[in-house]
């Protein structure tokens, strides 16, 4: 699997061949010429050296005069074309009201444009301080062993795949709440996600007669030459989960939640991570991984958050007609699904909740992705909340509403993601491994 690394240099690399052939050599005579100290600096700082930078998450950094000017076309044609920064949602307010603070403005994407297609002055330097690596801050680390992944070729859902889980005890003395996150893969090359599930051991798990602590220990019985245990199934099957407050996908930084909003972790739980490891097509053991999540506990919130995670083409998986699979040799095929609230596990008699966020999922077909609401009992219109028309597997995130879309017991949620499968000879299955496909929308939705 490529590294969103690799892939970020490709595009801008590409961008700087278009950019610089389709760039003016220089700006109109009638506008104040532009220089990196006065104009572009402050931008660049503001919005890309949080990333690129010594250490950073993205692969090169643009904290100098001098590097910006040597990558000047290639981010001209990266930002323009809205590859960067990597704010893949629609954010005009076409669909949804989304926080986008970190994406440019229009204003900034035309200074950017004029000075890239000028001659790049330099200007007067001046102190700007510079944006620093996001950092969660008073975090608790929790980090998995020294892992060396195993897939099972035989497996026609994850035949270059392996879920493995690994469980830790949370600590303290009372119930705290998790309000951040920052997961930290040690070979993200090898890991595509990594997912955190909150269990009460002592709790009832699906298997009839048996806790899940129960469940856990025979599952890690069942493989003691190796660390943790076998888990495509959430925190490993028959494991029943509280919630998923932390989930990493590559692209991803730090998260914060929304402020005054927590999932609950009590001292007894059992904190279960789930790591996806995506091996190399060569069949070649990996280095090994070890992946650090650090938490964020807060004693007290103002309200308590649940995590949904519809994705009704996996969800096939487990129907007794068979899975939907998709067609192969098609350029955009749309897959779309529509979701009565019931479906989300809320019962008629609870009260309208809101949405505080959103993660689309796909897998490396994917292209769009969409999620409307129909009230039924109210406009009756449909109501765009999340739209993806350029998906990037390798700079996945959640987005974050300023106006909170409502869902009501007459909601009916379409979830809509087109793939691309004209590469293919064979219809694509849903299932867990990268070469399968997911059409997944992850929600933070505020407790009633």
């Amino acid at each position: 699997m490529m590294t969103h690394r690799y892939v970020m240099g490709t595009i801008l690399s590409a961008m700087m061949a278009t950019a610089a052939c389709s760039s003016s050599s220089n700006s109109d005579s009638n506008e104040e010429p532009l220089t990196y100290w006065q104009n572009v600096a402050p931008i660049v700082n503001a919005k890309c050296v949080g990333c690129h930078q010594q250490g950073g998450i993205a692969p090169f950094a643009l904290d100098t005069y001098d590097a910006v000017k040597a990558r000047a076309a290639g981010i001209d044609g990266a930002t323009q074309a809205g590859h960067m920064p990597p704010f893949l949602m629609t954010h005009d307010g076409s669909c949804g009201d989304i926080e986008r603070d970190e994406a440019l403005t229009p204003a900034e994407l035309a200074t950017l444009h004029r000075w890239a297609s000028s001659d790049k002055n330099e200007g007067t330097p001046v102190e700007i301080p510079r944006t620093p690596a996001p950092v969660l801050d008073h975090a608790t680390e929790y980090r998995t062993p020294n892992f060396v992944p195993r897939a099972d070729p035989a497996n026609p859902l994850a035949s270059r795949d392996e879920y493995r889980c690994f469980g830790f005890r949370p600590g303290g003395t009372g119930t705290r709440y998790i309000t951040g996150y920052h997961a930290i893969p040690g070979n993200p090359a090898i890991v595509h996600h990594a997912a955190l599930y909150v269990v009460d051991p002592n709790g009832a798990s699906y298997v009839a007669g048996k806790t899940n602590g129960q469940v856990v220990q025979a599952l890690d019985d069942a493989g003691t030459d190796r660390d943790g245990w076998p888990c495509f199934g959430a925190a490993g099957d028959g494991v029943r989960f509280e919630s998923s407050p932390a989930v990493w996908v590559p692209g991803q930084n730090v998260v914060d939640y929304p402020d005054g909003f927590g999932a609950p972790v009590r001292p007894d739980d059992l904190l279960v991570l789930q790591i996806h490891y995506n091996l190399p097509a060569s069949g070649q053991s990996p280095p090994p991984d070890s992946t650090n999540l650090r938490l964020r506990y807060q004693d007290h919130v103002d309200r308590e958050v649940l995590f949904r995670s519809p994705d009704p083409l996996l969800d096939s998986l487990f129907r007794p007609q068979g899975p939907d699979t998709l067609p192969p040799g098609k350029r955009e095929h749309p897959y779309s699904r529509e979701l009565a609230r019931s479906d989300l596990d809320f019962t008629d008699d609870q009260p309208a909740v809101e949405i505080l966020g959103i993660m689309p999922h796909m897998h490396e077909l994917g292209r769009k992705f969409e999620l409307t609401l129909h009230q039924a009992g109210g406009t009756g219109k449909d109501e765009c909340i999340a739209h993806i028309d350029q998906w990037n597997f390798h700079w996945q995130r959640f987005y974050w509403y300023k106006t909170r879309p409502k869902l009501t017991a007459d909601t009916i949620a379409k979830l809509t993601c087109v793939f691309d499968t004209s590469g293919k000879r064979e219809p694509v299955s849903p299932g867990w491994g990268t070469e399968n496909e997911m059409c997944l929308g992850m929600l933070m939705i505020a407790k009633p």
